[in-house]
């Protein structure tokens, strides 16, 4: 696991990043623990806030978004807000929640969202996921 400057450094190299943004710790871990040893270099971060300040600096290949965090923009906005920048447009994002109704379901496709994991997601399932989106 790289910190967000090792990242930045390994830009040049062409490492696909991933960012991943959850308030439960226990989501980011194992997001951190299954992605480990892959080819990608993953940041984590806590909240809606963060993850639309990373995403913007840092441009990911991916983010995993959950739809409800604090910080007083929730994934669904930070989702509309990226897909909405053209700088940030392309950016493939995959929505992970656990509050799935057929409301969500609309919202998350209004969004532009590029996916849906939901939660609890298996490791297994998280990675053949991200490796479906971040093939293209």
């Amino acid at each position: 696991m790289l910190t967000i400057s090792e990242v930045q450094k390994a830009g040049a190299n062409k490492i696909k990043t991933i960012l991943a943004a959850d308030d439960r710790k226990e989501i980011l871990e194992l997001v951190s623990v299954t992605l480990e040893g892959s080819p990608y270099e993953v940041m984590l971060v806590t909240n809606g806030t963060q993850a639309l300040q990373a995403a913007q600096k840092y441009h990911p290949d991916l983010i995993l978004l959950d739809i409800v965090m604090p910080g007083g923009i929730d994934g669904l906005e930070v989702c509309r807000r990226l897909k909405g920048d053209p700088e940030t447009s392309d950016i493939n994002i995959l929505i992970m929640t656990s509050k799935y109704s057929d409301e969500i379901a609309l919202e998350i496709y209004e969004s532009q969202a590029n996916g849906l994991l939901p939660k609890p997601f298996s490791p297994r399932g998280l990675l053949i996921t991200v490796e479906r989106l971040l093939e293209n």
